[in-house]
This record gives structure tokens, sequence and C-alpha cells, in this order.
């Protein structure tokens, strides 16, 4: 059985090269389609139910609205967390259910054990939104429309245009667009002259509203075709509604122009985004769950260089913050590493072999076995990311380990006389057995890692296949590819041909000398281990005693953490502000944050939003007491730590307003509030939740945790989850 491949390979070249050929291209054609990500596909089994009540506030929230979600929703099997947070205008609820639990599944049952309860919510209440938690789905670029026009007019171009040019790159799946007021068309209605002809308000929004109609009346058919037909009565202009005629008793005709002054305007203002201290529109671009993130972005830059060329004089999309730079680097780092291993596991071959034929076929083995893993990815439907590439870094030991074994006994059959035909094929079969059951240890290994449960195993599932699929490829290479080339390539008494003849022969010569001394050495330190019993009870008490210290040294020097942090590249200052306030104080307190974050010379960018929407899972806009302030660093800026610990000082003297102040890590949704995001509750080194009788003792617990966690030396930044404004944690 192991006799076949070594076999087929020296006496069937073509049809052995084929085989190699066809791995080979299938791999290239597969490589171009893996999607490229930061982290492999992960699920969190969190589930969010948002429900929208215009004009409640925090306790009308909490006790109409989020106390029957909650009670609809509790009683569903293996909730593992249930948290709320009702606030002006909206309520929050997160299921968070076990590890293991198939979060579309989930999704449904909450979904009707909300429906459940729409009636006994109340009447102006909107229809509640369940989602499912997606990392995909966070905002992967944030810009910035800017220009002497004003905000509103830029507003309007970006909603009515910009939204639609963007949505059209393949790969958005959402526009998210903060910052201008929509038009409306006012109707100022004198009290005087309803009183003066004897008319109601209610009279004159009914008859706004019944002239304001577009129905379907029908069809009208015919020998050929039957054509649908529908009453249009929707207005065109303001002057139809100044004409609109209202009926008095007596038949008295008037106008609604007698009465009311009708006229073109913009609503107030509800929400409010800068750049760099000017007014402008925010634009978030929200990716399919299912699109690569880089080419996305690459579409959508693109296409705002063709807007830019479009845009009115003075007006710009500016890019403040692109996910996708950092998505592409992290992929670039360790793609670059894997390619310095191959070449210094080359250099190491060549200096050992003193032969350039058996390192080419060794070097031939990695790149090809690497090229044909990403058929298996692909098939698997894995991305491009970095447990993937960490797993192709990981098997270059693995692969060029067996090509090697295979060489050496080939050479050996080499130095004793033999044609390199017979000495390829003898050579790979001998080993086979021992090359095969060495490497099927590896996947002894790396099966069980990608079948953890849990938030890791999703996180290691691509990682430890991927592996495995390496490892089968490095066999079938090593049993295949290199018996071929090394019948073709490699001559009989080669090694003391380079020696002897090469053009490397003195540096082969004084390398070997050098070997040969180190060789001598160790054989001296393993006889004095081996002479005496006492001698190698010596040495395993050494390697003990250098372990324990190694565990020691490594535990209290080295951090751990579950995701690396990564190159971090902006920042994000969130503040709140005491429910109610109105959204003209927020952007006032937000202008002075802005000041002091443009004062740091590290910063390029600051965008502030103020009141918005906040595009990706979860939503918590609706009220203009909240602001969020994104600041980018310019290249080659100190870390974000470092700027953020100069920054820290100077946010306490705004008034009345609760600061956070935090590095952005590229996946966090720009409106989370704690406990709302599992995949930055993952990062955060610890999270501390305080229950309390009313949101006053929540406060003053709050605060004198913080002013206990103060006293500690060497702690990280940290970010409150107590806002001065009366709030429920369920």
């Amino acid at each position: 059985m192991f006799d076949f491949l070594p076999r087929l390979a020296v006496q069937r070249p073509v049809l052995t090269t084929m085989m190699v050929v066809m791995a080979l291209v299938l791999g290239l054609f597969g490589f171009p389609r893996l999607q490229t990500d930061l982290y492999p596909e992960v699920e969190f089994p969190v589930i969010t139910i948002s429900t929208v009540y215009p004009g409640a506030g925090p306790e009308e929230i909490e006790t109409q609205v989020t106390d029957r979600v909650e009670e609809a929703v509790a009683t569903l099997a293996n909730i593992d967390g249930l948290r709320s947070f009702s606030q002006e205008n909206i309520s929050i609820v997160i299921v968070q259910f076990d590890l293991g639990v198939d979060p579309d599944q989930a999704a449904v049952d909450v979904r009707d054990r909300v429906e459940a309860v729409r009636g006994q919510m109340p009447v102006d209440a909107e229809a509640s939104i369940v989602q499912k938690f997606d990392i995909g789905a966070l905002p992967i670029m944030e810009m910035a429309l800017f220009g002497p026009q004003g905000v509103d007019p830029l507003y309007e171009l970006a909603d009515e245009d910009l939204r639609e040019r963007f949505s059209r790159v393949g790969g958005v799946a959402a526009v998210d667009i903060v910052g201008g007021r929509d038009r409306e068309v006012e109707v100022l209605v004198s009290p005087e002259r309803l009183q003066a002809y004897g008319v109601t308000l209610p009279e004159v929004v009914s008859m706004i509203q019944a002239e304001n109609v577009s129905v379907p009346s029908g069809r009208i058919i015919e020998p050929a075709a039957a054509v649908p037909v529908r009453v249009v009565g929707e207005y065109r202009s303001v002057q139809e509604i100044e004409e609109l005629r209202l009926f008095l008793q007596g038949g008295e005709v008037l106008r609604l122009g007698d009465i009311a002054t009708v006229r073109e305007g913009y609503q107030d203002v509800s929400q409010i985004a800068r750049f760099n201290g000017e007014p402008a529109v925010s634009i978030s671009i929200q990716r399919r769950s299912d699109a690569n993130p880089v080419s996305t972005a690459e579409g959508v830059r693109a296409e705002i260089q063709r807007i830019n060329a479009e845009l009115p004089p003075g007006a710009q999309v500016a890019i403040v913050r692109d996910q996708s730079k950092f998505i592409q680097n992290s992929i670039n780092d360790v793609l670059f590493n894997l390619l310095i291993g191959i070449l210094l596991t080359t250099v190491v071959l060549f200096l050992f072999l003193h032969s350039w034929r058996g390192t080419i076929i060794a070097a031939a083995a990695m790149p090809v076995t690497i090229i044909s893993t990403f058929l298996l990815m692909g098939l698997a439907g894995f991305t491009l990311n970095t447990m993937t590439l960490m797993a192709l870094s990981i098997t270059v030991g693995i692969l060029v380990t067996n090509t090697i074994v295979v060489l050496e006994n080939i050479y050996r059959h080499l130095d004793l006389g033999e044609d390199p035909k017979s000495a390829a094929q003898k050579g790979t079969s001998e080993i086979a057995v021992a090359v095969t059951a060495s490497t099927l240890t590896n996947l002894v290994v790396f099966t069980p890692i990608a079948f953890m449960e849990g938030i890791i195993g999703q996180f290691f599932y691509a990682l430890g296949l991927t592996v495995v699929f390496a490892t089968l490829f490095s066999i079938f290479i090593s049993f295949t590819l290199a018996p071929l080339l090394a019948a073709r390539l490699l001559r009989s008494n080669e090694t003391d041909a380079e020696e002897r003849e090469g053009r490397l022969a003195p540096v082969w010569k004084k390398w070997d000398e050098g070997y040969r001394s180190l060789e001598h050495s160790y054989r001296g330190s393993l006889g004095w281990a081996l002479a005496r019993p006492r001698n190698g009870w010596i040495i395993i008490a050494a390697i003990f005693d250098l372990s324990v210290v190694s565990v020691l040294v490594t535990g209290r020097f080295v951090g751990g953490e579950f995701i690396p942090q990564g190159e971090v590249t902006a920042m994000r200052v969130e503040l709140e502000l005491p429910s109610g306030t109105p959204i003209e104080r927020t952007s006032e307190i937000a202008a002075r944050a802005e000041q002091h974050i443009a004062a740091i010379p590290d910063v390029e960018a600051v965008l502030t939003t103020i009141a918005g929407g906040g595009g990706g899972f979860i939503s918590l806009g609706g009220g203009g007491n909240s602001a969020v302030i994104l600041a980018t660093l310019a290249g080659g800026a100190r870390p974000a730590e470092e700027v953020l610990r100069d920054l820290r000082p100077m946010l306490p003297d705004l008034p009345d307003v609760a600061v956070s102040a935090v590095v952005d890590r590229s996946r966090r949704d720009r409106r989370r509030r704690p406990g709302t995001d599992p995949a930055a509750d993952l990062r955060a080194g610890l999270r501390v939740a305080a229950r309390a009788g009313g949101p006053r003792h929540g406060r003053s617990g709050g605060g004198t945790a913080a002013q206990r966690r103060e006293q500690h030396a060497g702690r990280a930044p940290h970010r409150g989850d107590l806002p001065p404004q009366p709030r429920r944690a369920g």
C-alpha cells in the first residue's frame, strides 16, 4: 500500500505531474475566492429586542415595555442571562443563551414570544425588532460629508443620491446617515382665525389627511389587456395645500391659506454630526455578513473617488475610519511572516543538505502544499483570516519535515551507488510507514481542537481543520512530488561530489568541521549524563527547576487575553447627559470635548455624532442627551493607549456628564453599551455589574466602587455603566 505512490511517481511521471498540477491549479483558483476577514465567522447565541416608544421617558419605558418583554422571554429554555436597558424613547432587552444553542432558532423563539405580548404594549409603541448578534453587521467604514453648502442640503444629497450609490456597491448591506434634517411642509394655523370661523384644529388635520391619498380604484378590462386604475390625489406643491377647501356651515367655503400659513421647511434638529469641528453629515457603511470586507471597502473607496469628482464645489466625502485597512494589514503581516518562515527554512535546508537540487525539492514542497490547501479551505467555507493563516504557518515545519525525511533516505541510497530512480522509489517506500505514522500524530492533536465546544471552539474550528488539510496534503506531496523530482534532479553520490567538487566545497568543509565539533561536544555531554544514574537525575532535576522558573516568570511578566488587541489607530469618547437634556446643550458639551481632543498633536480627524442611529447590532439612538466622538490617529502617532492617558485628565471638567473614553478596537458598534456587545465583552478584562434598589442607589454604589478601584495601582482604563439618568438593569 505505502509503495504505491512512490512507485507511481517514479514510473508514471506524467500522471503524477498532472495530479500535483491539478491540486496546485485548483488551489490557485480557490485562493482569490476566499473571503478575507480578521477572525473566523463566530456565532454568538445572543438575541436583542429593540422597542421604540416615541416620547416616553425611562420610567414609562421600563414599566410599559421592558417589563412585559422580559416576562415574555424569561421562560424560554437554555437562557444564560437576561439584561435590559430602559432609556428615553427606547427599550433594549438582551437575551443570552447557553453556548451551543442555535442562534437562528433562538431568534425565532424570541420573536414568537414578543409577538404574543404585542397587544399588551402601548398603542404608540412601534413593533419590536428582534435581531441576533452578528459581528459582520458592524460598520466597516465611517465617512464624513462636509462643505460650504450647509448641512441640510448635504444631508438631502446624501439621503437621496449617495445612499443609493453606496448601496449599489457589491457587499454593502446598509448605509446609515446622521447629521441633517429632512424636508417637511409646515402648516402654521392661526388660532384667532380658527376661532373667528368656528373651525377646530382636528377638522383642519382631517381635511389635509383626506386630500392626500393615492388608492386603487379597480381596473379597466380590454380585449388585449387589463389596465389597473388608481386615484392619485397626493400633493405636488405648497400651492395645492393652500387651495384646499373647507366647507363651513351655511355653505361657506374656506381656503386653508385663509387661516394658515403653508411653507416648506425642515424638521426640528434631532441629530447632529461634526467633522473636525465643522457641521457635517456622518455616513457609515455596513457590509453583508457573507461579503468580503476588504473587497467591499475597496468598492466603496472607488465610489468615493467618483462621488468627490461630481460633488458641488467645496463639498467632499472624507474617510474617517476604514476597518478593512486594519484587517488587510493584519492579514499581510501574517502572510509576510509565513513567507519569511518558508525562506528561512529553505536557507537552513541548503546549509545542511549541501545541494541546491535537494533544496529545490524540499522548498517546492512547501508552497505547493500550502496552495493546494486553499482548495479544501474553500470547500469547507473558511475565510482567509489570522487563525487559518496561523494554521498554515504552524504547518510549515510539518510540511518540510516529511520531505526532509524522504530526501534523507533517498540520499542514503544514492550514496550507496544506486541510480536516482531506484533510490527515489526505495528510499521513499522504506520510510513511508514511519512518515505517515508521525504525521498522523498531528491529526490526532488538531482534530479534537477543531471540534471543541463553545466560543473557543468556533475560533479554533478553522485553525484545527486547516492544519489537518495541510498535513494530509503534505503526506501526498512527500510521497509523489519529492520522489518524482528526486528521480530526475539528483545524482548518485551527489553529496560527496558537492563536498569535493562544488563551488561551495570550502564553505561546506568549514561548516562540517564546526558541526562535527558541536556533535563531539554533545556526545561527551550525553556520555556523562548516561555514565551514572546520579548524573541523569541531576539533568532531570535541572530541567524540572528550569521549567518551573519559566512558568513563574511567564505568569508574572507575560499577560494573557482572549483576542489580541492588534494595532489601534482610533479612540472613542462617549458622553451622556441627564435624560431630557436638549440636543443643543449636548452639542455644546461635545464641542468642548472636541476641542480637548483636537488639541492633541497625534489626532488626525474627529467625527462627532449626537443622537444618531449608529447602524449595527444595537442602536441606542433616539435621545438628544448622548454623543459619540471618534478620533483617528495620524500615521506614526503614539499608541492609542498613551494618547488616551493624556486625554482622560482633560475630560472631567465637563459639567454633569458621564464620560467614557476607550480605544476603538475596530470591531465595536459605535453606539454600544457595556454588556450589549458579546465580542467587546470578550476583550474586556473585567466587567462588574452592580445591583441596587433604585437608580439613585445604583449611581451611589457605582461611584463608591469606582473610587475604591482608583486606589489600586496598575489598573487598566475602565468604563462606567452608570450615567446620571434613571436606568434599570434586568
